[in-house]
């Protein structure tokens, strides 16, 4: 069993792919272009640089080829993968010798120029390409909108928007990148202040990393209460009902559950329209024609009596009501629930419910005062 491993070890052909390599300009690449063989079989050697990998790149340009790829050429020349061990890169990057064309001159045609020395003078560096306003903004919105995809706000329901500073140099750069190419470095993202991040991707061209650094700062966007549904004029509204929307600059609107809930739509109102102030109105415990129940106090008696309301009222607001048995009897009582009103006896013994005045009034004059039994 030894010496047959050891028999295996010495047929297995060694392929070691190179980094980068150099070849001419509309030449075939060989996979001895590509990679160093190690074979001790001359032959097998030899058969193994000739195989074709394909047409190189034009001149100037580069083309990778992957490990997968040389895999393939092999496995389908027929070679047995078993016997070949890989090493070296996942990847060989191929670049094409760029060319410069030669004229030939005729050594009689060439009329030597007399030399003057020029004083020696140091050319300033080339100045950085200005990047428009218009550039500067296309690459910070951009980023933004990557931000958007990326981060999430820690509670749940609160949109927010994202402010991006970067270098002109690095716009110019991002400005040509995809949506999908960029990515950023995991960061906790401050609201009181601005982050400094990293943007990275990797260039179409060279296929190489590139970075830049983005300072970014978070705010919320200002949320009012809208309607969840459409909703009719009069309907008293509940927490089921409402919903947050993002506000549009200096819109005005309800922020605040205590100012909506309970209250009823002045008017008709569409699904997710936000709400202002004139929108809603207090709910009134009794209107106008309701059958209430008035409630009469004297010390140690309570007495009930059913009143048809004149006017509406909310909570603790004092209403005109008439006896259904009798229209001359009108009362006025305080609102002290839901269609219920408290009065206190016009009598001496009614200081239990001081400060409630009690009037009554008939219209005809000739029929006398009585109290509400």
């Amino acid at each position: 069993m030894y010496c047959l491993l050891a028999a295996t070890v010495v047929d297995a052909g060694v392929i070691e792919l190179r980094e980068r390599v150099t070849v001419p300009p509309g030449s075939v690449m060989r996979l001895g272009d590509l990679a160093a063989i190690h074979e001790t079989d001359e032959r097998r050697a030899t058969s193994l640089r000739d195989l074709p990998m394909g047409p190189a790149p034009a001149a100037g340009r580069t083309l990778p080829v992957s490990y997968d790829e040389i895999r393939q050429k092999l496995q389908a020349r027929g070679e047995n993968l078993t016997t070949i061990e890989f090493r070296g890169q996942r990847r060989v990057v191929v670049t094409a010798a760029a060319t410069t064309p030669v004229v030939a001159v005729k050594t009689a045609d060439v009329v030597p120029k007399p030399v003057i020395e020029k004083p020696f003078r140091t050319s300033p560096p080339p100045r950085p390409k200005a990047v428009s306003e218009s550039e500067q903004r296309r690459a910070e919105a951009l980023l933004a909108t990557v931000l958007e995809r990326v981060f999430k706000p820690a509670e749940v329901g609160t949109n927010v928007d994202f402010e991006c500073e970067i270098a002109p140099s690095d716009a110019e750069r991002i400005v040509r990148c995809r949506p999908e190419e960029l990515h950023f470095s995991s960061a906790a993202l401050r609201s009181d202040a601005a982050t400094p991040l990293t943007v990275w991707w990797v260039d179409a061209r060279t296929e190489e990393r590139q970075e830049a650094e983005v300072r970014v700062k978070i705010k919320p966007r200002p949320q009012r209460l809208a309607v969840r549904y459409t909703t009719p004029k009069g309907f008293p509204l509940r927490p089921d009902d409402l919903m947050w929307v993002d506000a549009v600059e200096d819109q005005v609107g309800l922020e605040h559950l205590g100012d909506v809930i309970g209250k009823e739509t002045t008017r008709s109102l569409r699904a997710g329209q936000a709400l202002a102030a004139g929108d809603v109105v207090d709910v009134p415990m009794m209107r106008a024609n309701d059958i209430v129940t008035v409630i009469v106090r004297r010390p140690g008696i309570s007495v009930r009596r059913e009143f048809k309301a004149l006017t509406p009222g909310a909570m603790n607001d004092t209403v005109s009501l008439v006896a259904l048995n009798d229209s001359r009897l009108r009362v006025q009582a305080i609102v002290t629930g839901y269609r219920e009103a408290t009065m206190a006896d016009s009598g001496p013994d009614a200081n239990a419910s001081s400060g409630v005045r009690v009037q009554e009034s008939i219209e005809t004059p000739a029929v006398p005062r009585r109290s509400v039994r």
